[in-house]
């Protein structure tokens, strides 16, 4: 798992996609909106050590404290990005 320094990180696509390596290795890929950390992962799994622009990109990387501190202070945007995931995970 990677962290920002005590804290686990949540990597968010607002735009553009990235790849997310380890060691050279291409993990995964992301596109707009989506988001990646071990709190949307069933599984355990340690996130890539570098994240890489595929496409220009705008990335948010937030540790998960300020992750909750976002959603609680956010309302609006906390409604969206709920409505957003929970349909994707349909």
């Amino acid at each position: 798992m990677e962290h920002i320094g005590d804290e686990e990180r949540i990597i968010i696509i607002a735009d553009g996609k990235v790849s997310l390596k380890t060691m050279d290795h291409d993990r995964c890929a992301l596109g707009r909106s989506e988001v990646y950390g071990s709190i949307f992962e069933s599984a355990k799994r340690s996130l890539g050590t570098e994240v890489v622009a595929i496409k220009p990109s705008v990335t948010f990387i937030l540790s998960t404290y300020d992750f909750y501190n976002v959603m609680a202070n956010h309302h609006e945007l906390t409604q969206v990005f709920l409505k957003k995931n929970l349909l994707a995970s349909d």
